[in-house]
């Protein structure tokens, strides 16, 4: 059964979101006094119901507090020395694979502990908000994508792998190992660091970090700044409107790529 929460105050509030995997919706419409958040599951499987039981949710003087527990299980590959790798979630396609592993397997040199089986869970965790303009939003999730509409103030977003769309915030703080990022204007500071994918900000003010390995860098300057952009495998592009590249402030590095900057920039 979803779960519903309404700040205890009208007005801007803050939303912070834990969930392993699923989606995160986010919208801030003019028209919308306090600040309503809704939990559910795009199946019926047991396994979504009893995690959305088990969530924890709460509300704060300033805004609202979403919790969703990991699936039971994590896979450990542990190697001849003390190092080990946890993984925690595999999510793709609709299915997130966890298990418990135990006793001892060599593969490669690496000691895997095999166990329980890996558990298959049908359908995705869904969190929908509506809130306030002006609304903090941050999402911390293993696998999962962040769309948020309409004006925010600041965004942040830390997952493993998931994709974030952003339509207009005052900054934007984002890391993620595999997923791209896109702003459609952000005005701020703006922080965005991803092992694998595409960083494209379609208005651009302020002072920005634009990382990633593997992947694009597409940023489009509306106000007199700084942009910091660096990718291993891709091209950065930086343009400016018009009369604002006399203020900005462009350093940008690719290993293997092309990097475009706008005629008048000082260079970083």
């Amino acid at each position: 059964m979803p779960r519903t929460l309404v700040a205890a105050a009208p007005g801007p509030a803050r939303l912070d979101i834990t969930v392993p995997f699923g989606h995160v919706k986010i919208a801030a419409a003019p028209g919308c006094a306090t600040a309503t958040l809704t939990l559910t599951a795009t199946t019926t499987d047991p396994a979504l119901a009893d995690l959305i039981d088990r969530a924890t949710l709460h509300t704060t003087d300033h805004g609202l507090v979403v919790a969703v527990p990991k699936l039971p299980g994590t896979a450990t590959i542990r190697t001849n020395g003390n190092f080990g790798i946890q993984v925690q979630a595999n999510h793709g396609s609709g299915t997130f694979i966890a298990g418990d592993y135990h006793g001892a397997n060599v593969i490669n040199g690496q000691h895997i502990q095999p166990g329980a089986p890996p558990r298959a869970v049908s359908g995705d965790i869904e969190v929908v908000a509506l809130v306030p303009p002006g609304s903090d939003i941050e999402v911390d999730g293993n696998a999962a994508d962040l769309s948020a509409k309409g004006r925010l103030g600041s965004v942040t977003a830390h997952a493993s792998s998931g994709d974030v769309d952003v339509d207009t915030a005052d900054t934007l703080t984002v890391r993620t190992t595999s997923g791209d990022v896109h702003g459609a204007e952000v005005t701020g500071r703006t922080d965005i660091t991803t092992t694998a994918g595409d960083i494209s900000i379609a208005r651009f003010g302020g002072t920005g970090d634009f990382v990633t390995s593997s992947g694009d860098v597409t940023v489009a300057a509306i106000q007199r700044g700084n942009v910091r952009a660096r990718t291993s495998t891709g091209d950065i592009r930086v343009t400016a409107a018009p009369g604002i590249a006399e203020g900005l402030t462009v350093w940008a590095r690719s290993s293997v790529g092309c990097i475009r900057v706008p005629d008048g920039a000082a260079a970083g």
